[in-house]
Parts: structure tokens; sequence; C-alpha cells
């Protein structure tokens, strides 16, 4: 997941569910962005927790914050180390090859695709591209297509 979508959900969230004045809710945010920023998931289990037993607090919007958090979790990286080893934090680069990959073999094609003819499709290419054909067709597991229905 990229830092632009990561930040910005956990933030609203954060910020919606916390309690107290525009500054301790703002202090909140940042402490929960530090830990996002660092990849320390516990600390920001452990910030919304502390979050969710004050009083005031909004424990549904806490709530939504820990359960976007653990759904999330697989997607999550370390931003600050991306940052230092020159990864971009943007998945914008991703989408467009995607677009590309995709739009080449059926935007201009008058035949109806299905999802999983789509993924498949974009899977392949993806892999011939990236130079791991061989390897994606030799592990069949990741193609939908040729999983049992």
């Amino acid at each position: 997941m990229d830092w632009y979508h990561a930040k910005r959900n956990i933030a609203n969230l954060i910020r919606q569910g916390a309690a107290g004045s525009k500054k301790e809710k703002e202090d909140a945010v940042r402490q929960a962005l530090n830990c996002l920023w660092l990849y320390d998931l516990n600390g920001l289990k452990e910030l919304i927790a502390r979050l969710n037993k004050q009083p005031e607090a909004n424990h549904d919007k806490l709530k939504t914050a820990m359960g976007y958090l653990q759904r999330k979790m697989p997607n999550l990286t370390c931003y600050s180390l991306r940052k230092e080893l020159n990864r971009t934090l943007s998945s914008a680069t991703v989408e467009k090859y995607n677009d590309l990959l995709v739009a080449e073999r059926q935007k201009h094609s008058i035949a109806s695709w299905s999802l999983i003819g789509s993924n498949t499709q974009a899977q392949l290419q993806a892999a011939y591209f990236n130079g791991h054909l061989t390897d994606l067709c030799t592990n069949f597991d990741h193609i939908e297509w040729f999983k049992a229905a």
C-alpha cells in the first residue's frame, strides 16, 4: 500500500476517534503516523488501544482504525526504509504499468473479458516483462485460470 493512502486513512480515523483538543488530536495523529512510517505496527496498535481508553473518544472510529490496520497489515511496509533505499512510496507507477499492460490487449479488442481472464492475462504479461514467466507458469497456484472451480 502506498504511503499517501495509508497516511490519509490512518490520520483521518485517529483524528476522528481521538478525544481532546485539536492539538491533542494532532499529537495523536503525529504519533500514529510516526509508528506507521517506521513500521511499528505494535506501537500503533498500542496507541489506538490507549486512545480507546479515553471516555470521550469515538470508540467506533478507533475500532474502525484497528480493523483497517489488521486488514491492511500484509500490504504495509517500512516506508522509512523504502525512502532510504530510494524506492517509491507511491503506487502510481505500478498502476500505470498495469493500465498499459491490460489496455494494450483488452481495450482495442471487441471481445468481452471475464474477471479471471483479465487478471490472468495481466499476471502473465507482467511475468513476461519481468522475466519471471517460466517461474509463474510452473507454479500454477498463483494463476486463477488454472485453479479448479
